[in-house]
C-alpha cells in the first residue's frame, strides 16, 4: 500500500490574463454600477450582479441618469433616508422604553399605596404582608 500520494500542484498562469480581460469587458460594457451607484465595477461583483447591471445598461433612461450623475444622487438620497429611518426607529424605541419604565414605576406606586392604605380585604399579591 502506498504511503504517499502524488498530487499535481495547482497552477493558474492564465488567471491574471483572464481577470484582466474580465475587467476590460466590464469597463467597456458597464460604465456605471446602476445597483449601488458609488461602487467601482471590479471583480467583487457576483455573476448575478454583473448580469443585472449589464441588463439594466440596455435601459436608456437608467444609462442617462447614471451619465448625468442623477442616479448617484438618487442612491445617496436612498442611503440618507435609510439612515434617517434608522435614527427615528432608535428614538421611538428609546421613548417607548422610557414610557414603559414610567408606567412600571406608576403601577408600583399605586400598588404600594394600596398595600399601605390597609383597605379591608386587600392582600399583597406576593404574600409578604399576609
Amino acid at each position: 500500500m502506498p504511503k504517499t500520494i502524488a498530487m499535481r500542484a495547482r497552477s493558474l498562469p492564465y488567471n491574471d490574463k483572464i481577470q484582466e480581460q474580465i475587467l476590460r469587458f466590464l469597463s467597456n460594457e458597464i460604465p456605471h454600477d446602476f445597483s449601488k451607484g458609488v461602487r467601482e465595477i471590479n471583480l467583487d461583483l457576483t455573476v448575478r450582479e454583473a448580469q443585472q447591471i449589464y441588463t439594466a445598461k440596455g435601459d436608456g433612461k437608467i444609462s442617462q441618469m447614471a451619465a448625468s450623475g442623477e442616479l448617484q444622487s438618487l442612491h445617496q438620497r436612498c442611503v440618507d433616508l435609510v439612515k434617517a429611518v434608522e435614527a427615528g426607529y432608535i428614538k421611538v424605541n428609546d421613548q417607548l422604553d422610557r414610557t414603559a419604565q414610567q408606567i412600571t414605576e406608576a403601577e408600583q406606586e399605586i400598588y404600594d399605596e394600596l398595600v399601605s392604605s390597609e383597605v379591608e380585604g386587600l392582600r399583597r399579591i406576593d404574600n409578604r404582608g399576609a
